[in-house]
C-alpha cells in the first residue's frame, strides 16, 4: 500500500512541470521604469544613530515653517515690484500680521534649539539671515534690538546656514527630509 501511494506521488510530482503552465510576466509598455530614490543610512555607532533620528524629529517640525517663510518671501517680493512706498509698507505690515497670527501659536511651542534651527533654515531656504528679513519686515533698529536680545539668551539671528561645515549633518537630515517627503529644491 505504501509502496503504492509512493509511486502515485512520483508519477504526479513527474508530471506536474508539464501540466504547469510558465509563470509569464505582462510586457513591458517602455524600456525604463520611474523609480523613486533609495536612501541607505549607515551609522558609525548607536550613538550617531539616536542623534540622526532626533534632529530629523526636530526637522520634521521646523523645516515645513521655513518653508512657508520661503512661500511668504517669494511672493512678497513677487507682489511688491512696481509699488510705491507706501503701499509696500502697508502690504509688509499685512503680511506681518499674518505671518504672526500663523507663526505666533507654534513659535511658542519650539524650544531653544528649534527656534535656532529654523533661523539657520531661514537662511538656507531664503538666501538671507534673519537679521537681514527682519530689517527688511520692520526696520535696522529692530533688527539690531532683536539680535541683541538674541545674543543675551545664545541665538545670533545673524548666522548664515554653512552646509559644508558646521551645519554638515544638519544637512544630510534635511536632505533625507526632503528626499522622504518628495520635496524638491
Amino acid at each position: 500500500m505504501k509502496q503504492r501511494i509512493l509511486a502515485i506521488a512520483i508519477l504526479i510530482g513527474s508530471l506536474s512541470p508539464i501540466l504547469a503552465k510558465p509563470f509569464q510576466p505582462d510586457p513591458p509598455t517602455s524600456d525604463t521604469v520611474q523609480m523613486k530614490p533609495v536612501v541607505i543610512l549607515g551609522f558609525k555607532s548607536k550613538k550617531a544613530e539616536r542623534k540622526f533620528w532626533k534632529d530629523y524629529k526636530r526637522v520634521e517640525r521646523v523645516y515645513p515653517l521655513a518653508r512657508k517663510a520661503q512661500y511668504y518671501m517669494y511672493a512678497l517680493e513677487k507682489n511688491s515690484e512696481g509699488l510705491s512706498a507706501s503701499e509696500k509698507k502697508r502690504m509688509m505690515k499685512d503680511a506681518e500680521e499674518q505671518i504672526k497670527n500663523y507663526l505666533t501659536p507654534k513659535l511658542k511651542e519650539m524650544s531653544t534649539l528649534d527656534g535656532i534651527l529654523l533661523v539657520k533654515l531661514l537662511d538656507r531656504q531664503t538666501q538671507k539671515t534673519g537679521y537681514s528679513l527682519v530689517k527688511d519686515f520692520r526696520n535696522g533698529l529692530v533688527a539690531w534690538t532683536y539680535h541683541k536680545i538674541g545674543l543675551v539668551f545664545g541665538q545670533n539671528i545673524k548666522d548664515r546656514w554653512d552646509p559644508k561645515g558646521e551645519d554638515k549633518h544638519m544637512e544630510k537630515v534635511v536632505r533625507y527630509y526632503e528626499m522622504s517627503h518628495g520635496i524638491i529644491t
